[in-house]
């Protein structure tokens, strides 16, 4: 995972790039839960880490709970708009596609 870290205000940050296996098909699910294993062993290794981008997980998956559950908070949430969807179907008529899943999130 790709990271970089920047100063604000005085307080040194590590921001994490994440986009994990899509578990689409069976054979690919120990490898998303392995990706996303790492970026709690990454982020837990870290005074401050942010965590951003597509974790190919919606809040119900056990593996995004275990995250959640190791401390980190999900911005989402924390401002109030838990259920933000970034995924879902593509071109569907007029309107061109209709998110129905969020599996994009910023964790800190």
């Amino acid at each position: 995972m790709p990271e970089v870290t920047v100063r604000i205000d005085g307080t040194v940050v590590t921001v994490v790039g994440v986009h994990t296996q899509a578990p689409h098909q069976y054979a690919f699910v120990d490898k998303w839960k392995r990706d996303l294993g790492a970026v709690r062993e990454v982020t837990s290794r870290l005074d401050t880490a942010i965590a951003v981008g597509d974790f190919n997980s919606a809040w119900w998956n056990q593996p995004f709970q275990d995250l959640i559950e190791s401390g980190l908070v999900d911005a989402h949430v924390e401002r109030g708009e838990g259920y933000v969807r970034t995924w879902g179907v593509r071109g569907v008529g007029p309107i061109g596609s209709l998110p129905l899943l969020g599996i994009d999130h910023a964790l800190s």
